[in-house]
């Protein structure tokens, strides 16, 4: 239920922007990939109660009006950028609909998988895919996420949630700075 009324706003609103990104410049598109990571971050890093048990999904309760609002959000600035916005609705998930971290986690592939695929059709129009490159990050991915499904369960929440907002956050500088004159 999560995954859909967040996921499907927000592949809407990202094909939307995934076909005007056309029309906004690699400087602004840089700029607003550095924000949305540097808010992504900032997020991250504030501290989160989790329960003392782990939360089951029938346990989970989260305001569905919300959940589209942030999925049409940052669906459209994540189309403008390319990017399925995982940075970004993760911590949104966590800290603003407040979802056990692990099944945020889990929800999130779903949500991505949603959001991915509208940008990449999004994208398929305008021609802005470099295949190659595009082709080496999708074999990068499958391994890195494999490994990482294994450790993540054996890894402290608090310590996912930091790693995360620390390379998020090494993302954004390192975006910012090579934007900045």
């Amino acid at each position: 239920e999560l995954a859909l009324y967040l996921g499907i706003p927000m592949a809407l609103a990202c094909l939307v922007g995934s076909r005007l990104s056309t029309h906004v410049s690699e400087d602004a598109m840089l700029l607003v990939f550095a924000a949305m990571a540097l808010v992504a971050s900032v997020m991250m890093l504030l501290p989160k109660r989790d329960a003392a048990h782990e939360e089951t999904l029938e346990d989970v309760r989260f305001s569905r009006a919300l959940a589209v609002l942030i999925g049409a959000g940052i669906g459209s600035l994540s189309g403008i950028i390319g990017q399925g916005g995982a940075f970004l609705y993760v911590p949104a998930m966590l800290y603003i609909l407040s979802i056990p971290t692990r099944i945020t986690i889990g929800s999130a592939l779903a949500v991505g998988i949603l959001s991915a695929g509208a940008v990449l059709l999004g994208r398929l129009g305008t021609e802005q895919i470099p295949w190659l490159e595009a082709g080496l990050v999708v074999v990068g991915v499958i391994i890195g996420s494999q490994v990482g499904t294994a450790l993540s369960q054996r890894t402290p929440r608090v310590f996912l949630r930091r790693a995360l907002a620390v390379v998020i956050l090494g993302t954004a500088v390192k975006i910012a700075m090579s934007v900045a004159p």
